[in-house]
């Protein structure tokens, strides 16, 4: 399997390692293509690592971000991973923070937004940072999803799909837009991050089961070419 596993003993130490990851990513891109595209997960746990590398000294004109994956709702709704992307990097001029689903959270104008965008950006991503939920899903890659098998299908020539959770998760019931497994791939650097031991016990539980249907992350992990960081902290 293609992973290395980076245990920080503290959650700062943890917020530090990364922002130096990235900021290697971003600068490298810029230095050789010009330009660098981040590919981020949402939700709480990746924010204050997001805040503390928005505060760094990089070229953000030459910077693109996007989710790697986001819920179905409009651009203003707090649910929104693009949202959350467009706040935290508000201040930074010249910045390319790009959506992958519509502004008014229609399910199929989403699936076209994504497929535009993602078209559009024609070199591998500097960085992905994914995160990972108990379930053992990553990105919107359910376990149980409808269509998880196209997901995490490497011949898949679709970089996004719709994916509907199975079941909805009650704190935020909505069907998903998601970066197939193979387009996540598409990276330079492909970060992992995750805190706390519930996230732990879901990670050795997928390094158990290895069937990516049943543990989706599993599709990342043991991709069988690219290098993957697994960077977890306690807290």
């Amino acid at each position: 399997m293609a992973y290395e596993l980076l245990p920080h003993s503290n959650a700062e130490e943890w917020r530090r390692a990364l922002v130096k990851r990235l900021k290697k990513c971003v600068n490298t891109d810029i230095k050789e293509r010009g330009h660098a595209v981040l590919c981020l997960a949402g939700g709480g746990t990746p924010l204050p690592l997001y805040e503390a590398l928005a505060k760094e000294d990089i070229e953000w004109s030459k910077v693109t971000v996007l989710p790697g994956d986001d819920r179905i709702v409009p651009h203003d709704d707090d649910a929104s991973n693009f949202k959350q992307l467009r706040e935290i990097f508000a201040d930074f001029e010249g910045i390319t923070v790009l959506p992958i689903t519509s502004p008014d959270g229609d399910v199929e104008a989403s699936l076209t937004v994504a497929l535009k965008t993602l078209s559009d950006l024609w070199q591998p991503f500097s960085a992905v940072v994914l995160g990972l939920g108990n379930d053992m899903h990553t990105a919107s890659l359910f376990p149980g999803a409808e269509a998880l098998k196209d997901g995490i299908d490497m011949t898949n020539p679709s970089d996004a799909l719709v994916v509907v959770p199975n079941p909805l998760p009650p704190e935020a019931p909505y069907p998903r837009i998601s970066l197939t497994a193979a387009r996540l791939l598409r990276a330079q650097k492909l970060i992992l991050a995750i805190k706390g031991d519930a996230k732990k016990e879901a990670l050795q539980e997928a390094l158990q089961i290895e069937d990516p249907m049943q543990a989706p992350v599993m599709a990342i992990l043991d991709n069988g070419t690219a290098q993957v960081e697994i960077h977890w902290s306690p807290s």
